[in-house]
């Protein structure tokens, strides 16, 4: 069962509109579900709101806060209380889309890199004894970075491990030659094309050569199939299924010789070896990346629900970038100019900072796509805590409960890319 938690402060203006567009959303999935509210002390009529939703539908829980905590004390209040074998967590205003759910990474499957790049410090991890969750905290980049004004391009096909490269802003992955070999023995290397995986051909081997200690990781977007890795641990990959677009499964640490072997032991679905399936994770390099981005980051950043403000630091050039998805809705200004529309840089917010050696001020507000600007109400902050695996090209839409305020809404869209 999945267990969607959904902490909310001060959300009256658009709580029934997400409800009804979550529940559209889960019922397609046709999975067995339920939905965990926290009402984190809100003055309005959030509560009253969950009370009717409990009533109408067994599968709708609620919590009642004494008082405003905030968002990470809903957060955790709404873990303890759920029962799913899955967690995922959600914004009530429409920051997190419904229609992204079986599109996002679900606790506890997690990548290091996607959440140094998510500014991720914490993961709440889950035990099978009964008892209070754990909580792991690692060193993190602040939630807004500075970049490059302009990202790399990157071929279409690329791998999940090249995209996170990219928007980490360096490189931490060994991207391993392979060798290849099926049921009758090894198949020469190819110039063009990829390899062909069958169900009739499994099991199939695949061996590399890594740095001794880095971790392995495969990419598993590509097929529908249980492999395993040389210490034995076995994957079920589900390639492209909507249900899960979680790209990067850990296999373990690379032995003291360097050899890699994964062995592809049943495959569910015809398909082809990917140019990249393999990527070994430097620790190392991975803390040095996220040493430089804390050094080149803002110096201080106050985030709640619907708003950032950060300062950066004098000299800062290129692109400040904000850890969190570029959705409808936002809106960005540096120093005391014009709040505009931010750009994108592979799907997260992205503002261009002026050309001069000044300390900056970055301001960002969020407006749900459609909502009378005086309902936006603060709640929180805005810190994905689960690091989004893909982001998905859509349109906003307006919500026709919502339409009488007059304001248009938006028409924008945020970048398709993989994240793993």
């Amino acid at each position: 069962m999945l267990s969607v938690v959904v902490p909310c402060f001060n959300e009256e203006q658009v709580l029934e509109a997400f409800n009804d567009e979550l529940h559209a959303r889960l019922d397609e999935l046709g999975e067995p579900y339920e939905v965990v509210f926290v009402d984190d002390g809100s003055t309005d009529g959030t509560l009253s709101l969950l009370r009717a939703f409990a009533f109408r539908d067994p599968r709708v829980r609620y919590l009642s806060l004494s008082r405003n905590f905030g968002k990470e004390a809903g957060l955790l209040a709404g873990l303890r209380e759920a029962t799913g074998d899955h967690i995922a967590l959600m914004d009530a205003d429409l920051q997190h889309p419904p229609a992204l759910l079986g599109k996002m990474d679900l606790i506890p499957q997690d990548n290091p890199v996607a959440d140094a790049v998510f500014s991720v410090g914490a993961r709440i991890r889950h035990t099978d004894t009964p008892g209070p969750v754990r909580v792991e905290r690692f060193p993190a980049p602040p939630l807004v970075t500075v970049h490059p004004r302009e990202a790399p391009q990157l071929p279409p096909d690329s791998s999940p491990f090249a995209y996170q490269q990219v928007a980490l802003g360096h490189q931490v992955y060994e991207l391993p030659r392979i060798s290849f070999a099926g049921a009758h023995g090894p198949e020469p290397r190819r110039a063009t094309g990829p390899y062909r995986l069958t169900v009739a051909g499994a099991p199939y081997r695949i061996t590399a050569r890594c740095r001794p200690g880095s971790r392995l990781y495969v990419d598993g977007s590509w097929t529908d199939a249980l492999l395993a890795g040389s210490g034995g641990r076995s994957v079920r990959l589900w390639g492209e299924r909507p249900e899960k677009a979680v790209a990067t499964k850990p296999l373990g640490t690379v032995p003291a010789d360097g050899r890699v072997t994964v062995t592809i032991a049943t495959v569910f679905q015809d398909t082809e070896l990917p140019r990249s399936p393999l990527a070994c994770l430097d620790p190392a390099e991975l803390r040095r990346a996220i040493t430089d981005l804390r050094a080149r980051g803002a110096t201080h950043v106050t985030a709640g629900g619907h708003s950032v403000r950060a300062t950066l630091p004098p000299g800062s050039r290129g692109t400040a970038v904000i850890a969190t998805a570029r959705v409808p809705g936002w809106r960005c200004a540096v120093d005391d100019g014009p709040m505009r529309t931010p750009r994108s840089r592979l799907g997260l917010i992205a503002v261009p900072l002026p050309e001069d050696a000044a300390e900056h001020q970055l301001r960002c507000s969020f407006h749900p796509p459609g909502l009378c600007t005086a309902s936006v109400a603060t709640a929180g902050a805005v810190v994905l805590l689960l690091g989004l695996t893909t982001f998905v090209r859509r349109r906003a839409r307006r919500h026709p409960d919502l339409s009488r305020c007059g304001g248009k809404a938006a028409r924008e869209g945020s970048a398709a890319i993989p994240l793993g």
